[in-house]
């Protein structure tokens, strides 16, 4: 990588807005990584652990279609939530990051 796209790089990287971003791309990530998780792991330990109350009708499907169904539901739901964020918050942080950036670059340019 020739020594001006480090310099960049560089600069990006350790940019107090990047750095912002990232934390809290990466806290809303695990987040919703961590509900996922929990939802998924504790179907799947009810399904272990008390299968007979899974087994218990509602309506002409069972308790345990009708929490399948709800997994499937909240997965979505984050999905949605998450694809929301992106397109609105991130990506136009992104955009104000990438013009700052850019803007920045161009100065030094000139100066050079």
């Amino acid at each position: 990588m020739p020594e001006k796209e480090k310099l960049r790089a560089h600069q990006v990287v350790h940019d107090p807005k990047f750095l912002a971003l990232v934390k809290k791309r990466n806290a809303i990530s695990l987040s919703l990584t961590a509900l996922m998780l929990l939802v998924y792991f504790g179907f799947a330990a009810l399904l272990a652990l008390a299968p007979q109350s899974l087994a218990a009708p509602i309506g002409s499907a069972t308790l345990g279609i009708a929490l399948g169904i709800g997994v499937i539901l909240f997965t979505c739901v984050l999905t949605g939530f998450y694809v929301r964020w992106a397109n609105t918050e991130y990506d136009a942080l992104i955009g104000e990051l990438k013009t700052r950036l850019a803007a920045k670059h161009a100065e030094e340019a000139k100066r050079a």
